[in-house]
């Protein structure tokens, strides 16, 4: 081994062996492969599409309705809670089916983006190993089949805003919750992704805290429920809280706070900063690990 030199074609490789010095395959930095990904995910767009739709038909294969069978657990557990919780509350009827329908209809796509997200490396472990593969696609293929699953959702829950509240201009803004909503969840699925493909732990801890956040978060309740002062506290220090806000208020017909939008905001810019952080820094690890 007279010493190490990188070689990026057949004929150097072929120098270096016959020279006896070390070949290195890929001497990129990792600034460079970070954005490589970057720029083959541009190109790969409607591909993922594609993929994520044909993920969501081979999960109801054989099955007459489909992911609709989604959208009928969720009007089902809506209508029974809301009716339940008018009892418990004694509040009218109205006042939890249109909030309750758009909170779960949220919550399952944070749930289910981040319990999935956290094993989008090791759940296609055999992929990445067997063809070259775009790491940052899988957890963009992810939140797809998410909003997939919204979109099957959405309908029904806006047929029973439009009985219990009212659809306005302000609904719109849905857009912009669920593009901020999604962002957030792309940084995150990113860096438990990496992070679950070297310590298996992950999974199972994501799955536990996204059970506990369920009753933390104001999906089956309303924050003004808890009071003044420090009972406030609960919501406003979840970070679910926000992404909730964001786009169940608009949903309802309501307007958004301009400080709920700046804290959504800083959480996105917080999370896909960790996020690429932690995938730039053992992205070329993660063959490695899963």
């Amino acid at each position: 081994m007279t010493g190490k030199k990188s070689y990026n074609n057949y004929d150097n490789r072929k120098d270096a062996i016959g020279l006896g010095n070390l070949y290195v395959a890929d001497s990129s930095s990792r600034k460079t492969l970070f954005y490589h990904d970057f720029l083959v995910l541009k190109k790969e767009v409607p591909l993922i599409i594609w993929r994520a739709w044909m993920d969501t038909k081979a999960r109801y294969k054989r099955s007459i309705l489909g992911p609709y069978w989604l959208s009928i657990g969720t009007l089902t557990f809506v209508i029974g809670y809301s009716i339940l919780a008018g009892l418990l509350f004694r509040r009218p009827l109205e006042e939890f089916l249109g909030f309750i329908a758009c909170g779960v209809i949220t919550w399952q796509l944070i749930s289910g983006t981040l319990i999935e997200g956290a094993k989008i490396y090791v759940g296609s472990a055999h992929e990445i190993k067997s063809v070259r593969v775009n790491l940052l696609g899988l957890p963009v293929k992810q939140i797809l089949r998410g909003l997939i699953g919204l979109m099957h959702s959405l309908p029904i829950v806006l047929l029973v805003v439009c009985f219990t509240d009212e659809i306005s201009k302000y609904t719109l803004m849905v857009i912009p919750g669920l593009i901020i909503l999604c962002s957030t969840l792309f940084g995150i699925i990113l860096m438990l992704g990496t992070v679950a493909s070297r310590y298996r732990d992950i999974e199972q801890l994501t799955q536990m805290l996204t059970q506990f956040m369920f009753y933390m978060s104001p999906i089956l309740w309303k924050p003004e429920m808890l009071g003044e002062g420090s009972g406030q506290l609960v919501a406003l220090l979840n970070p679910f809280y926000y992404g909730l806000t964001i786009m169940r208020e608009p949903l309802l017909g309501n307007a958004v706070p301009l400080r709920i939008w700046c804290v959504a905001i800083c959480l996105m810019v917080i999370s896909l900063f960790v996020g690429c952080i932690v995938y730039r820094r053992f992205r070329q690890r993660i063959p490695f690990w899963i």
